[in-house]
Protein backbone atom coordinates (compact mmCIF):
# COMPACT_ATOMS: atom_id res chain seq x y z
CA UNK A 1 0.00 0.00 0.00
CA UNK A 2 2.93 2.66 0.93
CA UNK A 3 4.58 1.67 -2.51
CA UNK A 4 1.05 2.58 -4.19
CA UNK A 5 0.76 5.84 -2.68
CA UNK A 6 4.24 6.68 -3.53
CA UNK A 7 3.51 5.86 -7.18
CA UNK A 8 0.42 8.17 -7.18
CA UNK A 9 2.03 10.87 -5.65
CA UNK A 10 5.11 10.95 -8.09
CA UNK A 11 2.42 10.94 -11.29
CA UNK A 12 0.62 12.82 -9.89
CA UNK A 13 3.25 15.59 -9.55
CA UNK A 14 4.73 14.76 -12.90
CA UNK A 15 1.91 15.28 -14.70
CA UNK A 16 0.86 18.85 -12.05
CA UNK A 17 3.78 20.27 -13.76
CA UNK A 18 3.63 19.33 -17.21
CA UNK A 19 3.75 22.64 -19.56
CA UNK A 20 0.32 22.15 -21.53
CA UNK A 21 -2.04 24.31 -22.22
CA UNK A 22 -4.15 23.29 -19.11
CA UNK A 23 -0.88 24.78 -16.95
CA UNK A 24 -0.98 27.99 -18.76
CA UNK A 25 -4.43 27.90 -17.95
CA UNK A 26 -4.28 28.18 -13.87
CA UNK A 27 -1.25 30.29 -13.64
CA UNK A 28 -3.17 32.91 -16.53
CA UNK A 29 -6.27 32.35 -14.69
CA UNK A 30 -4.68 33.42 -11.05
CA UNK A 31 -2.32 36.23 -12.14
CA UNK A 32 -5.75 37.85 -14.21
CA UNK A 33 -8.25 36.74 -11.95
CA UNK A 34 -7.42 35.93 -8.62
CA UNK A 35 -7.10 32.70 -6.65
CA UNK A 36 -10.98 32.13 -6.32
CA UNK A 37 -10.76 32.10 -10.17
CA UNK A 38 -7.96 29.84 -10.35
CA UNK A 39 -9.34 27.31 -7.90
CA UNK A 40 -12.39 27.31 -9.59
CA UNK A 41 -10.54 26.38 -13.10
CA UNK A 42 -9.05 23.99 -11.22
CA UNK A 43 -11.69 21.99 -9.97
CA UNK A 44 -13.51 22.22 -13.66
CA UNK A 45 -10.31 20.51 -15.14
CA UNK A 46 -10.04 17.85 -12.27
CA UNK A 47 -13.85 17.08 -12.49
CA UNK A 48 -13.27 16.28 -15.99
CA UNK A 49 -10.40 14.30 -15.03
CA UNK A 50 -12.81 12.45 -12.60
CA UNK A 51 -15.48 11.75 -15.19
CA UNK A 52 -12.88 10.35 -17.96
CA UNK A 53 -11.49 8.14 -15.35
CA UNK A 54 -14.72 6.56 -13.83
CA UNK A 55 -16.45 6.26 -17.92
CA UNK A 56 -13.20 3.78 -18.63
CA UNK A 57 -13.13 2.27 -15.25
CA UNK A 58 -16.65 1.15 -15.64
CA UNK A 59 -15.93 0.37 -18.95
CA UNK A 60 -17.69 2.76 -21.62
CA UNK A 61 -14.55 3.63 -22.90
CA UNK A 62 -15.38 2.38 -26.26
CA UNK A 63 -18.20 4.35 -26.86
CA UNK A 64 -15.82 7.66 -26.32
CA UNK A 65 -13.44 6.33 -29.00
CA UNK A 66 -15.67 5.80 -31.34
CA UNK A 67 -16.55 9.48 -30.60
CA UNK A 68 -13.03 11.20 -30.39
CA UNK A 69 -12.81 8.99 -34.07
CA UNK A 70 -15.45 11.35 -35.39
CA UNK A 71 -13.51 14.02 -37.52
CA UNK A 72 -15.99 16.98 -36.27
CA UNK A 73 -14.81 16.12 -32.63
CA UNK A 74 -11.25 17.09 -33.99
CA UNK A 75 -12.88 19.57 -35.64
CA UNK A 76 -14.71 21.02 -32.15
CA UNK A 77 -11.87 20.64 -29.88
CA UNK A 78 -9.17 22.65 -32.35
CA UNK A 79 -11.58 25.63 -33.02
CA UNK A 80 -12.57 25.69 -29.48
CA UNK A 81 -9.41 26.12 -28.22
CA UNK A 82 -8.01 28.23 -31.38
CA UNK A 83 -11.23 30.71 -30.40
CA UNK A 84 -9.20 31.21 -26.49
CA UNK A 85 -5.97 31.47 -28.35
CA UNK A 86 -7.02 34.01 -30.53
CA UNK A 87 -9.02 35.90 -27.95
CA UNK A 88 -6.34 36.02 -25.40
CA UNK A 89 -3.86 37.51 -27.97
CA UNK A 90 -6.14 40.04 -29.04
CA UNK A 91 -7.37 41.02 -25.02
CA UNK A 92 -7.09 44.41 -24.71
CA UNK A 93 -7.27 44.62 -21.23
CA UNK A 94 -4.61 43.70 -19.11
CA UNK A 95 -4.94 44.69 -15.96
CA UNK A 96 -4.19 42.62 -12.92
CA UNK A 97 -7.40 41.55 -10.88
CA UNK A 98 -7.16 42.87 -6.98
CA UNK A 99 -10.37 41.20 -6.16
CA UNK A 100 -12.25 37.76 -6.68
CA UNK A 101 -15.38 39.70 -7.83
CA UNK A 102 -18.10 37.65 -9.50
CA UNK A 103 -17.23 38.44 -12.75
CA UNK A 104 -13.72 37.33 -12.58
CA UNK A 105 -14.87 34.42 -11.55
CA UNK A 106 -17.89 33.60 -13.66
CA UNK A 107 -17.58 30.87 -16.08
CA UNK A 108 -13.96 29.89 -14.83
CA UNK A 109 -15.18 26.52 -13.38
CA UNK A 110 -16.99 25.70 -17.20
CA UNK A 111 -13.78 27.19 -18.95
CA UNK A 112 -11.29 24.66 -16.95
CA UNK A 113 -13.90 21.35 -17.97
CA UNK A 114 -14.08 22.10 -21.26
CA UNK A 115 -11.51 22.91 -22.65
CA UNK A 116 -10.23 19.84 -20.75
CA UNK A 117 -12.90 17.78 -21.97
CA UNK A 118 -11.91 18.75 -25.32
CA UNK A 119 -8.24 17.82 -24.86
CA UNK A 120 -7.83 14.27 -26.58
CA UNK A 121 -4.37 13.64 -24.89
CA UNK A 122 -6.48 13.99 -21.56
CA UNK A 123 -9.04 11.30 -22.85
CA UNK A 124 -5.74 9.07 -24.17
CA UNK A 125 -3.69 9.16 -21.06
CA UNK A 126 -6.59 7.63 -19.07
CA UNK A 127 -7.37 5.58 -22.11
CA UNK A 128 -3.73 4.09 -21.21
CA UNK A 129 -3.00 4.70 -17.34
CA UNK A 130 -6.56 2.66 -16.22
CA UNK A 131 -5.48 -0.81 -18.02
CA UNK A 132 -1.79 -0.24 -16.86
CA UNK A 133 -2.93 0.14 -13.43
CA UNK A 134 -5.47 -2.87 -13.67
CA UNK A 135 -2.16 -5.38 -14.76
CA UNK A 136 -0.20 -3.48 -12.20
CA UNK A 137 -2.76 -4.19 -8.75
CA UNK A 138 -3.63 -7.34 -10.28
CA UNK A 139 -7.81 -6.09 -10.88
CA UNK A 140 -7.63 -5.10 -7.85
CA UNK A 141 -10.31 -2.54 -7.76
CA UNK A 142 -10.06 -0.42 -4.07
CA UNK A 143 -6.22 -0.35 -5.16
CA UNK A 144 -6.94 1.14 -8.58
CA UNK A 145 -9.97 3.66 -6.86
CA UNK A 146 -6.92 4.59 -4.14
CA UNK A 147 -4.12 4.90 -6.75
CA UNK A 148 -6.12 7.45 -9.15
CA UNK A 149 -7.86 9.51 -5.95
CA UNK A 150 -4.46 9.81 -4.30
CA UNK A 151 -2.85 10.48 -7.85
CA UNK A 152 -5.97 13.49 -8.24
CA UNK A 153 -5.52 14.84 -5.26
CA UNK A 154 -2.12 15.33 -5.09
CA UNK A 155 -2.51 17.03 -8.82
CA UNK A 156 -4.82 19.36 -7.28
CA UNK A 157 -2.31 19.99 -4.08
CA UNK A 158 0.70 20.90 -6.75
CA UNK A 159 -1.86 23.12 -8.28
CA UNK A 160 -3.10 24.79 -5.14
CA UNK A 161 0.84 25.45 -4.74
CA UNK A 162 1.38 27.18 -8.22
CA UNK A 163 -1.92 28.95 -7.79
CA UNK A 164 -0.84 30.48 -4.52
CA UNK A 165 2.79 31.40 -5.60
CA UNK A 166 1.12 32.90 -8.81
CA UNK A 167 -1.33 35.15 -6.53
CA UNK A 168 1.85 36.24 -4.94
CA UNK A 169 3.74 37.23 -7.61
CA UNK A 170 0.80 39.53 -9.22
CA UNK A 171 1.42 41.79 -6.78
CA UNK A 172 4.83 42.40 -8.40
CA UNK A 173 3.43 41.86 -12.37
CA UNK A 174 2.69 45.39 -14.59
CA UNK A 175 -0.20 45.63 -17.42
CA UNK A 176 2.95 45.06 -19.52
CA UNK A 177 4.34 41.73 -18.10
CA UNK A 178 0.59 40.53 -18.25
CA UNK A 179 0.40 41.74 -22.17
CA UNK A 180 3.47 39.16 -22.42
CA UNK A 181 1.78 36.42 -20.52
CA UNK A 182 -1.49 36.84 -22.51
CA UNK A 183 0.38 36.53 -26.15
CA UNK A 184 2.18 33.40 -24.10
CA UNK A 185 -0.95 31.72 -23.47
CA UNK A 186 -2.87 32.87 -26.61
CA UNK A 187 0.15 31.24 -28.81
CA UNK A 188 0.04 27.84 -26.70
CA UNK A 189 -3.63 26.87 -27.48
CA UNK A 190 -3.73 28.51 -30.42
CA UNK A 191 -0.50 26.25 -31.59
CA UNK A 192 -2.75 23.26 -29.56
CA UNK A 193 -6.01 23.92 -31.79
CA UNK A 194 -4.10 23.85 -34.88
CA UNK A 195 -1.83 20.84 -34.81
CA UNK A 196 -5.26 19.14 -33.54
CA UNK A 197 -7.11 20.41 -36.73
CA UNK A 198 -4.17 19.81 -38.43
CA UNK A 199 -4.55 15.77 -37.14
CA UNK A 200 -8.23 15.66 -38.35
CA UNK A 201 -7.58 16.62 -41.36
CA UNK A 202 -4.18 15.74 -42.97
CA UNK A 203 -3.86 12.55 -40.88
CA UNK A 204 -5.98 9.56 -39.47
CA UNK A 205 -6.81 10.51 -36.03
CA UNK A 206 -7.04 6.71 -35.03
CA UNK A 207 -3.75 6.35 -35.62
CA UNK A 208 -2.17 9.58 -33.95
CA UNK A 209 -4.16 8.82 -30.62
CA UNK A 210 -5.43 5.49 -30.46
Amino acid sequence: MSQLIVDAILLGIGLSLLMGPIFFLIIEASLTKGFKAAILTDLGILMCDLGWLLIIYFGVSGYVVELFKNEYMGLIGGAIFSAFGIAYLLKKNHEVSSANTSNAVQGTFLKGFILTLFNPGVFVFWLTAVPIAYTKYESDKFSILAFFIIMLITIFCIDLVKIFFASKLKKLITPKVMKIISIITGIVFLFFGISLVGKFLFSDFSDSFF
